[in-house]
């Protein structure tokens, strides 16, 4: 069986064709609906879901996977998987780790060099005319991909017609190959006949035969017009000319990766990834199929799945994939589960002389009884006179009471020293409190707050626990430095207090085009043009905004409506401000900003406030495209224009001015404006003198507004908030993000380490895995060492 981990899925999938109809198939929830891929067409009929047990190395997994008719693979373990096993891909040393609740596993890479090849059979009978050239449809296993075709060898022997070694694109299981018949008479190919066989290459180029020098030399014009000295014109015209294929805008030509590319997994998923429907009710709901659908003819066996007593296991073959064990149904793993309980028995400890007699019998063993309900208590009250008297400061106490028994709140009685306490402030009375030895103040606390019988509960329940007790110097600060310290109270606990770390805003441009943020917003309903995202593009100084809907957010797309959309009409900025999603990091965005000439700055993984203005905008114009789309909810993007310029041409509350005016230098002329009936016609001088100055009065005024604005925000931001600082080589915890389960940890499971500091952001190292990442203050938590240990 071949497994292929991806982690641009989110949910695991396992092909239909990979269970052995012979012994049945025995589906968890039986539903029929339809998943929509990445790429926003394809899609996937889902007839259930399963629990899939699979062995990796000497661990033994589980994951509830989809059933679906086909895949690339006959299993793709998604991010489900990756997230529940702490999976890390390691491509450099070609490893991956695995880890549950007791150890980590590596395993090495399975390399397959042979090419896998999936053949491209006849659609339908063809007639290929003499000396002529035909387009035919042909079917391959592939759902959506970029091959290699190579024609049959035996075909071609035995037939007139010619084919050729050609790239394909196809698209829902179809592609087109050209048949040419050099011969004087008709020939003719039958249904289902393999024409060849395709592969998938490594890396794939769409190359251009020639290039528009018409568009190459008008966008270059466009980036080089703000050069005043025509010396330096020709100087950077030189530089651009090699590459004018990137210039012409009429064709694609960039690179396609077209195989699932790897990338090192962190504790975190991927920033940005197109997320599935989460359940197969919720795929129904959105996509619904009918129950006449080809897929469920009883050609392709699916009617086996209702029929019958399925078994207990279902059979994998011998020449399986190293990384996959065997497919097992829930009912067999229960058998499994019970099976393993009754070999692993193990025999608690004696509790005390009663139990005793009774631990020499057989013990069974159920689901109900569990040793971690046992408690752990390793506070012995009984040793606290011996201990007393070990320790120093509690003789000296007891020899200045001998000596002075009315200058002293303690009373030394039965050879135990006594504090004297008033519980209440408006009581009198004091009561008798066990002077707590040193030596014992640890393990008092264990008991009272590791203990299964305590719950881990925080300082307040603690305290009021210990102090009608016990007592000792700085009783609740040790109580405070001891849960501190606690890992697992540092792992689970939710924070009510607010996230640490300070505001520090982007300090203000000095100028329109100096700083723009990027953003994707999406996916929406796709409309009739395609349309499901929108890229929205902010000026950081005049709040400018330019949106453009999307049919995807692909890096190509990315880069060519970047281009297209801003830097052809506005200039090239001097940095650019986004996320770390994959359609913004990526090796043709790195290319094109070394090309272009712009610095490409990236937020931390998961902290969206450091591009809160285009974060703010996303938030504000969904709401106003929802309240103008039709019924049919598929027309947004029709709307998208007109409220952007809505929005453009108000005021904005940080800078005082609309952005169109700051733009443009003018107030906007608007449908309800009263037509002019007069123009007066300056001299261009003029004009361009007059814009100068309204320009630096409107820009000098903005940047004090903005500035004072920052401040106002940056101190109610501030207000009661924790600013810690780290150092080098500090152990802290990181704050786990994505989908978890309840009882989850919040923070991660192994301490990391701090490598290099630039507050707030922090690079950490995680001690096990040794792989390093980029970290906000925000989702720091401190690891603290408690004095009593």
């Amino acid at each position: 069986m071949k497994v292929m981990i991806d982690t641009g899925a989110n949910r695991s999938f396992i092909s239909i064709k990979a269970l052995d109809p012979s012994y049945g198939k025995h589906l968890i929830n039986k539903s029929h609906s339809r998943i929509i891929l990445a790429d926003g067409y394809t899609s996937l009929s889902v007839f259930g879901t399963m629990t899939l047990s699979i062995t990796m190395g000497d661990m033994l997994t589980s994951i509830k996977a989809f059933v679906v008719k086909e895949l690339c693979a006959d299993c793709i373990l998604g991010m489900d998987f990756i997230n529940k096993y702490k999976l890390i891909i390691n491509t450099e040393e070609q490893i991956v780790s695995i880890s549950d609740d007791y150890k980590r596993t590596t395993l090495k890479f399975a390399v397959n060099k042979n090419e896998i090849r999936y053949p491209a059979r006849l659609i339908n009978n063809v007639w290929v005319p003499p000396k002529q050239t035909v387009t035919v449809l042909v079917s391959v296993e592939l759902s959506s991909a970029e091959v290699l075709f190579r024609p049959s060898f035996k075909l071609q022997q035995r037939s007139p017609v010619v084919m050729l070694n050609s790239a394909l694109t196809i698209h829902h299981h179809t592609s087109f190959i050209s048949l040419h018949n050099p011969t004087t008479y008709s020939y003719s190919l039958p249904k289902g006949i393999i024409l060849g066989t395709t592969t998938i290459p490594a890396l794939s180029f769409k190359r251009n035969s020639t290039t528009d020098h018409q568009i190459v030399h008008k966008n270059i014009n466009n980036l080089i017009r703000h050069i005043d000295n025509p010396e330096q014109q020709d100087r950077v015209k030189t530089l651009l000319n090699p590459y004018a294929k990137l210039f012409d805008t009429s064709k694609l030509t960039v690179a396609s990766n077209v195989t699932p590319h790897a990338i090192k997994t962190l504790d975190h998923p991927p920033p940005v990834s197109k997320p599935y429907y989460s359940t197969p009710t919720d795929y129904l709901s959105r996509h619904p199929i009918q129950n006449d659908e080809e897929i469920f003819d009883e050609d392709y066996g699916i009617n086996m799945l209702f029929q019958g007593e399925p078994p207990e296991m279902v059979h994998v073959p011998e020449n399986n994939f190293q990384i996959v064990g065997a497919v097992v149904t829930r009912s067999k793993m229960k058998q499994i589960a019970q099976r393993q309980d009754q070999i692993h028995t193990t025999i608690p400890s004696v509790i005390n002389d009663k139990s005793s007699s009774s631990s020499q019998e057989k013990i069974e063993h159920s689901d109900e009884v569990t040793s971690d309900l046992i408690t752990s208590n390793n506070f012995d009250i009984t040793q606290i006179k011996m201990e007393q008297a070990k320790d120093p400061i509690i003789h000296n106490k007891i020899k200045e009471i001998m000596e002075d028994p009315t200058q002293h709140s303690y009373v030394f009685k039965d050879g135990i020293l006594y504090k004297l306490a008033l519980m209440r402030s408006n009581s009198n009375t004091k009561t008798k409190l066990i002077y707590l030895p040193s030596s014992m103040i640890n393990s008092l606390l264990q008991s009272y707050h590791n203990d299964p019988l305590s719950g881990h509960f925080g300082v307040r329940r603690t305290y009021l626990k210990i102090k009608n007790k016990f007592w000792w110097p700085k009783i609740k600060q040790s109580i405070i430095q001891y849960i501190q310290s606690c890992l697992p109270c540092q792992q689970y606990n939710i924070s009510r207090t607010k996230k640490p770390g300070r505001l520090n805003p982007i300090s203000t441009p000095e100028g329109p085009f100096q700083l723009i943020g990027i953003d994707y917003c999406g996916p929406f309903k796709p409309t009739p043009r395609g349309n499901q995202y929108v890229l929205c593009i902010t000026d950081y100084f005049t709040r400018w905004v330019t949106a453009v809907a999307l049919p995807d957010c692909s890096a190509q797309t990315t880069a060519q409506t970047l281009f297209n959309n801003y830097i052809c009409q506005y200039g090239v900025p001097s940095a650019i401000l986004s996320d770390q999603g994959t359609h913004f990091k990526n090796q043709l965005m790195e290319s094109m900003a070394k090309l272009i000439g712009y610095n490409h700055i990236f937020s931390c993984v998961y902290h969206p406030q450091t591009n809160g203005m285009v974060e703010r905008f996303n938030a504000t114009f969904v709401p106003q495209i929802a309240k103008l789309q039709d019924r049919e909810n598929n027309n947004w993007d029709e709307f998208l224009s007109p409220v952007v310029f809505a929005y453009n041409t108000g005021i904005h509350a940080t800078t005082g001015y609309s952005p169109f005016k700051l733009q443009y230098g003018r107030d906007p002329r608007l449908p309800t404006d009263e037509p002019s009936t007069s123009f007066i016609f300056n001299k261009p001088q003029d004009y361009y003198e007059q814009l100068k100055k309204n320009l630096l009065i409107m820009q000098q005024q903005t940047r004090d507004n903005v500035n004072s604005r920052q401040q106002r925000y940056k101190t109610r931001y501030d207000k009661q908030r924790a600013d810690p600082h780290y150092e080098i080589n500090d152990l802290v915890l990181v704050k786990i993000h994505g989908a978890k389960a309840k009882l989850d940890p919040k923070y991660s499971i192994t301490p990391k380490v701090v490598i290099k500091k630039q507050h707030p952001i922090y690079w950490v190292r995680d001690e096990e895995t040794q792989v390093e990442s980029r970290v906000h203050v925000n989702d720091i938590r401190p690891i603290f060492i408690s004095k009593t240990k």
